[in-house]
């Protein structure tokens, strides 16, 4: 039976140009870094002769980390990252004041797929949104999350309290 979300994970070219933007640029927090040589992560990954520079860092709101993965010793090609090939994914991250951060991001060069647009349909309606790529192409959805006075309000604390509905696997 499946528990919790842990963390997500990014392989990256660069672990140290990755930490520059999301730590750095983005103000995630560094939680640990180090270097796996032992043989289990080896097994686990598929790569017996692997090095791999592991960092974890702070993800806002939840528990949840994201996991910044640069193998080394291990053949490693770039992968197409167009948003729309099946197998490439992203991660949504709530920010409160998103102009501002759109306009850092602008500031050091990194690539915007549009100026924020406010979302005129759907479960995110009125919500202002942009995509951003991270050094390696990795997409990142950047959300301003909705404001009520001076405090920062998520959309599930909007929602109703609805018990959810039941689901279970087919027999």
């Amino acid at each position: 039976m499946l528990k919790k979300l842990d963390h997500v994970g990014f392989t990256v070219w660069d672990l140290d140009r990755s930490l520059a933007f999301y730590r750095d640029l983005l103000g995630l927090q560094l939680d640990w870094e180090r270097v796996y040589e032992e043989e289990y992560v080896r097994r686990v990954v598929g790569y017996p002769s692997l090095r791999l520079r592991c960092a974890f860092l702070k993800l806002p709101g939840t528990k949840t980390k994201l996991e910044l993965l640069q193998y080394e010793g291990v053949s490693r090609q770039q992968v197409d990252m167009h948003t729309a090939n099946p197998g490439n994914g992203h991660i949504c991250i709530g920010v409160g004041d998103l102009d501002k951060i759109y306009q850092r991001l602008q500031s050091a060069g990194v690539e915007c797929v549009s100026t924020p647009v406010v979302s005129t349909a759907g479960h995110y309606k009125g919500r202002k949104q942009v995509y951003v790529h991270d050094p390696d192409g990795i997409s990142l959805q950047l959300m301003e999350l909705q404001r009520e006075g001076n405090r920062t309000k998520t959309i599930t604390q909007k929602r109703s309290r609805r018990p959810a509905p039941k689901v279970g696997l087919a027999r």
